[in-house]
This record gives C-alpha cells, structure tokens and sequence, in this order.
C-alpha cells in the first residue's frame, strides 16, 4: 500500500480565486529539493539518491504531465550562492526542468483573490479580477510588466553563441542568465549579493511579538487573533483597492469582527497556508524565528494554494499536512524527494 496520498488532480476543478486547474501536474520545489536535483546531474556523490527522482521528472516534463514552476524566491536563493560554478549548475538544472515555467508572486495574486473573497462575503456584484499564477518568464516571476528592457548587449552575447534562436527560445535563454547571475563570484563590482534586510527585519518583529506574547502570558486564541490583525493591516493598501472595486467601505470590513475579519484572511488562497504556517510557528513560544522564515513561508503559501504537489522541509511539510491545511487545496505536501517518484509514476499511469 502507498504511504503517500494520491495526488490531487480534479479536472476542470474550481479554485477559491476563480481559477481553473488543468490535468497537468504542477510541482513545486523548495530550493533545497532543486540543489538535490542538480547535484545529482553534475555527479556529486550527495546528490547519488536522488538520481532516479531526477530521471522520472525528467520524463514527466519530457510527456508532457508535470511541470516545475519556479518562483521569485528561488531566483533570490540562487543569487545568494557566492560560486559561480554552484550557480550555473543550479541554474541549468533549473532551467532545463521548469523550461522557465513560474508561478506569480504572492502580491501579484493577493488583489483578484480579495476580489472573491469580498465578493463572497458582500455580494456585489462586481467582476472579480482574473487570478494568474502560472506563467512563462522572469516577467512573471517577479509581477512586473512593464519594467526596463533587456539589454541589448545581453542579447548579443547570447545570439553570438547561438545566432538560430528564435524569440521564445531567446526569452528562455536570457531569463536562464538572470537566473545564475554574473559568470563570476559574487560580490563583484556593481552586483551585490541580494538584500537581506527585509527578512532580518521580518525575523525581528515575529521574535519581539514572541516576546511580548510570553510578557503578557497570552493564550492561543489572542495570539492567533494578534498575528492574523497584523497580517491583515500588512495588505492594508491592496484591500483598499479591492473594496473602492467592490464598493465597501471599513465599517463593513469591521462589523465582521476578529473572527470574520480572520475568516476573511483565511479565504485568499495565497495568504491562507502562509498564516496557518506563522500560527503554527507562534503556537510554541520556544520558537526563534529565522530571516529565511519569511521567504520560506510566503513562497509556500502560494505554492500549497495553487501547485498540486509541493516537496518542501520536514518542518513545514508535517504543519501543513497536521493543520490538514495542504487537503484544502488538494495539494500534496512531503518533505523527501524521492518520495516524488511513486507521485510521478501515479499520474503518469492515470494519464
């Protein structure tokens, strides 16, 4: 019998944000799963058990069944590789998989969600935003269409190996680039390493509110009410935009109350794992959280509400599969590689 659950694939399934998934399964990866997968292409003997894993992926992606999105915060973990050796063979790896496929970032999802959330709760009659989580490109990854474009010399240097691309496989290529960074070591001249300061600061104030929460002896409910209102005033602004659409005005938003207002947190799709998560997180007040808690959690969150299957760490894996939360979405959630085969095969079979 399978230790795993059968992965979640309903036809023509709707999602919470209006979303319609496809047969094709999506998988995500956290980064430390995609090292694995390139340490067993360049012949690492650390990567030597997940060789096979690699191999049945490569078919899946090869027919056609699965792919392998990648999101904002690989492109940041890869950067902060200082070697650029270790950076090229992630990156290739990457690239070869995922054929620069991506999912979007939580706050470029976050305005159609609140749409159908409102919607839901008010009624009116209003056309909710289209939700896109999946898509091509370093433009999708990042939620920014309109930014400067790619530099010329950029281009050439990569038509000059290889002058026969066409457009896509261009894009693809360049987007390749801006995923394994500089071809030297980093940091050089003029390219920093990525900044760190947001999540240092994200650590900070989660530990301070653990210290408060143990100063004033809290008990569950109040601290779970605390880190949803805080969470909630932190999309302040795109909830102000969702309600002028919708034509809500605050007092409605506060009639609903500390339990409607986290009923409401717990209806956008890409922010729901991720406050499950940080409950989780507060519930042990032993807890020291970690700057990388932040990347971690928000990448998850959209990855559990929209992927099919998400292969992550232990930690996170037994929280969200013990919260039952992963079952919400139809999403499975393990923590060992290798245990991506049995999924893998599954479909493929069913397919």
């Amino acid at each position: 019998m399978s230790v795993l659950a059968s992965p979640a694939r309903v036809t023509n399934s709707v999602h919470p944000a209006g979303y319609s998934r496809l047969t094709m399964l999506r998988v995500y990866l956290d980064q430390n799963k995609w090292i694995d997968l390139a340490r067993a292409a360049n012949g690492n003997p650390l990567g030597e058990r997940f060789k096979t894993v690699g191999i049945v992926i490569a078919a899946a992606v090869e027919q056609g069944e699965a792919s392998f999105p990648l999101s904002a915060g690989h492109f940041i973990e890869t950067w902060k590789q200082r070697r650029a050796r270790q950076r090229y063979e992630l990156a290739s790896t990457m690239a070869t998989i995922s054929r620069n496929h991506t999912i979007a970032p939580p706050h470029q999802l976050l305005p159609a969600e609140l749409d159908h959330a409102l919607q839901r709760r008010f009624g009116r009659s209003v056309t909710p935003l289209a939700v896109q989580p999946f898509g091509q490109g370093v433009e999708h990854v990042t939620g920014v269409h309109d930014g400067p474009p790619i530099p010329a010399a950029m281009r050439a240097a990569v038509l000059a190996t290889n002058p026969n691309l066409g457009e896509r496989e261009l894009a693809n290529a360049i987007d390749q680039l801006l995923l394994a960074g500089p071809a030297q070591d980093m940091p050089i001249a003029g390219i920093p390493l990525p900044p760190m300061q947001p999540a240092h600061d994200f650590a900070a104030v989660q530990n301070e509110q653990v210290r408060l929460f143990i100063e004033h002896e809290t008990d569950k409910g109040t601290r779970r009410r605390a880190v949803a209102a805080r969470e909630l005033w932190d999309m302040k602004e795109p909830l102000e935009a969702a309600m002028r659409r919708a034509g809500i005005w605050w007092e409605e938003i506060i009639a609903l109350e500390a339990e409607g207002t986290t009923d409401l947190m717990l209806d956008l799709p890409s922010r729901a794992p991720g406050l499950e998560l940080m409950w989780r997180q507060h519930d042990n007040t032993q807890t020291t959280w970690q700057p990388n808690d932040m990347t971690d959690i928000g990448y998850l969150s959209a990855a559990v509400a929209y992927c099919d299957v998400v292969v992550t760490e232990r930690k996170w894996a037994a929280m969200l599969n013990q919260r039952g939360l992963a079952s919400r979405f139809g999403t499975t959630v393990i923590s060992d590689l290798t245990d991506l085969t049995e999924v893998l095969v599954t479909q493929s079979v069913a397919a």
